[in-house]
């Protein structure tokens, strides 16, 4: 049976559908595809060698019309204090926790690994002196954590799939982004080349997954990368 492939190269993972013959550009598209391109996007920029820093930060849902300002502000103060320019950066927010109905969480990921965010300051500060400082910034509370790939990925999917079947942020966005790269996508007979130039058969770790889209139909879900991610 002819088959409809596409190839989407994230960098250190690769992801590729194939579907029966049908228009190659709609393989993938799912009804969760907001899902997808969250975990496109974390795996093309964030998911790499490096041991990123990841924001938990807190914020009243009285004050979350003003949420996209604040986040930009707390970006440049991270620029100020790195010495660092045009950071690339990933924010969604998850909604309320039963317990806590009047704060929601916006978890951050940049491109800084944790030495980074005081890179300019000449004295050595401890864990939770950085800490201290940027609440001072966000004007709230928040932690800083290392994630490993899986935490990454998980953490930001549930987050974002919480937010989008809530109600409570009404017109105001829970998903933010800024400076990042796009994957390379690929078709058919390029992706044969591809695979066989870059030895992506060779990554260590690998995934398959059947999946059905009303626009693609049955199609199956290959995930080959050079980092432990687990199921996308």
């Amino acid at each position: 049976m002819n088959k409809a492939t596409k190839l989407i190269n994230c960098g250190g993972t690769v992801l590729i559908y194939e579907a029966e013959k049908k228009n190659s550009s709609t393989i993938g598209n799912e009804n969760d595809m907001k899902i997808d391109k969250l975990k496109v996007s974390l795996l093309t920029n964030f998911v790499n060698d490096q041991f990123l820093a990841v924001f938990r930060l807190k914020i009243a849902l009285s004050e979350y019309g003003g949420v996209e300002e604040r986040l930009q502000q707390f970006i440049n103060e991270l620029m100020n204090s790195s010495g660092l320019k045009n950071i690339p950066f990933m924010a969604v927010t998850s909604p309320p926790k039963t317990k806590d109905k009047n704060y929601a969480t916006v978890y951050l990921i940049t491109s800084m690994e944790f030495f980074e965010l005081t890179a300019l300051w000449e004295d050595e500060l401890s864990e939770d002196m950085v800490e201290a400082y940027y609440e001072s910034k966000w004007m709230d509370q928040l932690s800083i954590e290392v994630y490993t790939h899986k935490q990454l990925i998980e953490t930001f999917t549930t987050a974002y799939k919480e937010g989008l079947k809530s109600d409570v942020f009404g017109k105001v966005p829970i998903k933010f982004r800024g400076n990042l790269k796009s994957p390379q996508v690929l078709y058919d007979e390029e992706v044969n080349q591809y695979m066989t130039k870059n030895e992506v058969l060779n990554y260590p770790y690998f995934n398959k997954e059947e999946i059905f889209s009303n626009k693609a139909g049955y199609s199956t879900l290959y995930a080959y990368s050079q980092y432990d991610i687990t199921s996308l």
